[in-house]
């Protein structure tokens, strides 16, 4: 990720000076943050205008299918909140290349539902072409952490990063129910060209 903020710490961990020193570096990353999004703004197309603006933070993957042969990526997440109401957002990524490492890790990320996006940005590279960066907040355990005095507090979790470069991007935003209801298939890798019927219509009815 190119604009790390920094988490809050804890005040009873953390002397005023270190917890000042914190926030001030947070609130430094969030400018050089926003003032990137600024200048990118203009070049953008209204769609991926959109994706710049709306918060996918806490977002849950509802569902991933993915198009090798195509270059084809769709993501469906289950995003919002109680103010602001519940949607499903549907990410579709065209001109899309993952390695075989990237699709297992994406597709270890996506079979928990526990786990959500925590942080996302876009660029834009000198070639014309997208990177849509996403760190993601998971369940998945490396290793246990334990207090001054020993005791066990918890444990560590994978965070990985992931950056998906295309070409073109879609997007379909609708209302979702709060009581999210998983597919009973929530990844698909289509492999077989004769299963790729009707998808060229789907993508590019988003």
């Amino acid at each position: 990720m190119r604009f790390v903020i920094p988490d809050l710490v804890n005040p009873m961990d953390y002397p005023k000076s270190v917890r000042r020193a914190v926030a001030q570096r947070r609130d430094a990353v969030i400018q050089e943050w926003r003032a990137h999004n600024d200048a990118l703004r203009p070049t953008l197309s209204p769609e991926l205008t959109w994706l710049l603006d709306f918060s996918l933070d806490d977002g849950i993957t509802h569902s991933l299918r993915i198009v090798p042969a195509e270059r084809w990526l769709v993501l469906t997440l289950w995003v919002g909140d109680a103010q602001r109401g519940y949607f499903e957002a549907q990410l579709r990524y065209e001109g899309i290349t993952l390695s075989p490492m990237e699709t297992q890790l994406l597709c270890l990320i996506v079979a928990d539902e526990r786990n959500d996006i925590y942080w996302s940005e876009l660029e834009r590279e000198e070639n014309g072409h997208y990177i849509h960066r996403i760190r993601w907040h998971t369940r998945i355990p490396i290793g246990n952490f334990h207090g001054k005095d020993g005791s066990y507090l918890g444990y560590h979790t994978l965070g990985p990063e992931l950056a998906f470069r295309f070409t073109d991007f879609g997007r379909d935003l609708r209302p979702a129910p709060q009581n999210y209801e998983r597919p009973k298939e929530v990844i698909t890798i289509v492999q077989d060209q004769s299963e790729l019927e009707g998808w060229g219509d789907f993508m590019h009815s988003l």
